[in-house]
């Protein structure tokens, strides 16, 4: 290491420093440039000079500074663009034409000038063990000294510990599970998204889908080397199609793909991997997500949504037929099974049981009595077989999001590290895996009702975070929403009027999938956050939330997991909850201490009570359709018996006593307004088509009926493909199994 940068001790190395032409007072936060203009920085300024200076001339991530210098707090993700605005004006730097602080797009930001710290006096800090975690945690303890001689306090280590992003682990992960970020490499970096990548079985190639021009076409299927190369395009489809979800046969000489049409209409083309004509083999309208080859190569195995009532279980189409015949295997009635994936043996048959609370099952690949694996009862980005058949690997979606490995011999199930990908795909003969990385930002935004021609959204609290799930109070001056703004999940109110007026909710860690509901004085709140036990295992927690303190408490679910809570009138509560194994119901319940059972509903995925007719409207998990029934939850009702369906379940809301819903209309319109229930009815039309917006989750309509708000999908959708060598988490796994 230069004699002029500091090394690893325990003590800055001086009270001044030269950068450049400059010449910086670190005690004092002063900066004094070469023709003698002064300027005192803030604290977290000089701080932030002072980790970069440390790191002069390598990048420094965000999340690096905002551990390092923001450590204990809850900061917005722009205080670090703040304080660097704050330093480049100090040190007279041109952000267009840097001299000193160079931004890196997407990865943080670098030193360019030289750097040396004077002779002095060390400035002392407290002795304590570190913890680990990010770059700079090794520098931690002189921060602290650094921020504590800039304002006059001393601090004590334990004082000022930063609070580790917490997942929602699986039930035996530890606590302390790393949450670094896992190496790979990108195979894609061009605009717009690269999705559903698949290896072939030796991993030399990966298939996906992306749009072969601007990012707005619809995608075709390219394939490329499993390296950073150009692709090839293997498919065209005509008009009105798109083309996805790549497979490659067992041998790799074959590869099978669905064809999408403007109505929503599917089928399976399969094609020579090095391309060339196309030929069908039959229907997907109904495929549940991804689909596996049976090891012999003469079909498919996939999750298919219900029909009448029937299970969602596994079937199988036979490339000689065209025709699904469902496996024999015992389901129960709401079963909802997709992803299949056979082990690399062929000799067992995995898959995921459970929409939004999924866990892993398996059973033998010709069919037969299932076996649970995981109890995460959480949201899967994803999973596959190691190629060895000893253990799987899955996405989860936690805070942060992770890569998991489960052990089948043992049972264990450990965090590798940081994971925000989704569609993960492993080669069957090579220790390599492809994945989606996602670039999208989601925003709040509200419309006026009545929706009209012509109209335009009016975004909501701007940030560079995410921002979701938004909920209206029903007295029109608050808005609940969740946002990682602060660089964990949390929950947030602000006055959309008054956008300068937010504050965050402590102690809550909410779970991302239905907005916060209020009581009808406006005074509390509903939602579903994460709790760790004693044991250190964290799992969905019902909490009641004082709006105007920020305090809540938790509301006991007795042999249940709350999934969703909405207060209903005369003291009494809407719960729809996960009883095991996936299965959902529906509850009403009467007072919280202890709450006494009124009704229940099962196979009930997704509810809403509508205030303005009284009704209960909910969608089932295990079939498409809207139903709606009395409080008393007694003879239900179909409303219709098509939509919602699918990916679209919980785009659906009651506006003035009617049902609605959004779907796709692609490529027309990524959300189109769609009246829910017999007969023709006029549709609205489209959410903002010029943005092309794509909602997420749920919606919800203000009490007055005069605005919808939505979180959605921000700017132009990016993603790109990335590959990890299963080789470089070896370690990972065994300093953690």
């Amino acid at each position: 290491m230069p004699p002029n940068r500091p090394g690893p001790t325990d003590a800055l190395p001086a009270n001044r420093l030269r950068v450049g032409a400059c010449t910086v007072d670190v005690p004092l936060r002063e900066i004094v440039r070469a023709d003698g203009a002064k300027t005192r920085v803030t604290v977290k300024s000089m701080a932030v000079l002072v980790l970069l200076a440390e790191h002069a001339g390598q990048v420094v991530s965000r999340d690096a500074l905002l551990h390092s210098v923001w450590a204990g707090t809850m900061p917005t993700d722009d205080v670090v663009t703040q304080a660097v605005t704050l330093l480049r004006k100090a040190l007279g730097d041109d952000r267009d034409a840097p001299a000193y602080v160079e931004t890196i797009p997407k990865a943080g930001y670098r030193l360019l000038a030289d750097v040396e710290w004077s002779r002095g006096a060390e400035v002392p800090m407290p002795k304590a063990p570190l913890p680990a975690g990010t770059m700079g945690d090794r520098r931690r303890g002189w921060m602290v000294a650094l921020l504590g001689l800039a304002t006059a306090a001393a601090l004590a280590w334990g004082t000022l510990h930063w609070r580790k992003p917490q997942a929602s682990p699986p039930e035996k992960a530890a606590a302390d599970a790393p949450t670094t970020d896992l190496p790979y490499t990108l195979l894609t970096a061009r605009p717009g998204p690269e999705t559903q990548p698949a290896l072939s079985p030796d991993g030399a190639l990966v298939a996906y889908a992306m749009p072969p021009g601007a990012p707005e076409d619809a995608p075709a299927i390219f394939v490329q080397t499993a390296q950073p190369t150009p692709p090839r395009q293997l498919t065209a489809p005509p008009a009105g199609h798109s083309d996805h979800l790549p497979r490659w046969s067992p041998d790799g000489r074959q590869l099978m793909f669905a064809r999408i049409d403007d109505t929503g209409g599917c089928e399976l083309l399969l094609m020579p991997a090095s391309g060339g004509a196309t030929r069908a083999v039959g229907r997907c309208d109904r495929l549940n997500g991804r689909y596996d080859w049976l090891p012999d190569g003469t079909g498919i195995v996939a999750g298919l949504k219900p029909e009448g009532g029937a299970s969602a279980r596994l079937s199988v189409l036979r490339l000689d037929s065209g025709q699904w015949r469902p496996m024999a295997y015992p389901a129960d009635a709401g079963s909802v099974d997709f992803d299949p994936r056979f082990s690399p043996d062929g000799t067992r048959l995995g898959f995921r049981r459970g929409l939004s609370h999924s866990d892993l099952w398996a059973m033998p690949a010709a069919g037969g009595a299932p076996t649970r694996l995981t109890r995460l009862q959480g949201n899967i980005t994803g999973w596959d077989w190691t190629p060895d058949g000893r253990a799987l690997l899955f996405g989860f979606l936690g805070n942060p999001p992770q890569l998991f490995r489960h052990e089948l011999a043992s049972g264990l199930t450990r965090a590798l590290g940081r994971f925000p990908a989704s569609g993960l795909d492993v080669a069957a003969r090579r220790g390599a895996m492809v994945f989606a990385v996602d670039d999208a930002r989601v925003a709040m935004f509200r419309y006026p009702l009545p929706l009209r021609a012509g109209v335009r959204a009016e975004p909501l609290f701007a940030s560079t975070g995410d921002d979701m799930l938004p909920s209206p109070s029903p007295d029109g001056r608050l808005l609940a929403f969740l946002s990682d703004r602060s660089r964990e999940a949390r929950l947030w109110l602000g006055e959309p009027d008054q956008p300068e007026h937010l504050r965050m909710i402590e102690g809550i860690t909410p779970v991302a999938r239905h907005p916060a509901q209020w009581s009808d004085d406006s005074r509390r709140l509903l939602v579903i956050g994460d709790e760790a036990d004693a044991d250190g295992v964290h799992r969905p927690r019902l909490y009641e939330v004082d709006a105007a303190s920020g305090r809540s408490r938790v509301l006991a679910v007795a042999d249940a997991t709350p999934y969703f809570a909405q207060y209903l009138p005369d003291d009494r509560l809407l719960l729809v909850v996960d009883r095991g194994a996936g299965r959902l119901s529906l509850w009403i319940v009467v007072g919280t201490a202890p709450m006494r059972m009124m009704a229940t509903l099962d196979d009930v995925g997704e509810a809403r009570f509508d205030r303005d007719s009284g009704n209960v409207y909910f969608v089932r998990v295990g079939q498409p359709g809207l139903w709606r029934a009395g409080p008393d939850l007694r003879s239900p009702v179909s409303v219709d018996d098509r939509r919602p369906t699918g990916y679209w379940l919980r785009r659906w809301g009651v506006l003035a006593g009617r049902p609605f819903a959004l779907r796709t209309a692609a490529p027309a319109c990524l959300a189109d307004w769609h009246w829910l229930g017999p007969g023709e009815q006029a549709a609205p039309g489209c959410l903002d088509p010029d943005r092309r917006g794509v909602p997420t989750q749920a919606l919800m309509v203000s009490r007055d009926g005069k605005w919808l708000y939505a979180g959605m999908t921000a700017g132009q959708e990016n993603s790109d493909i990335g590959l990890m060598d299963l080789d470089a988490l070896k370690d990972l796994a065994s300093a953690t199994l």
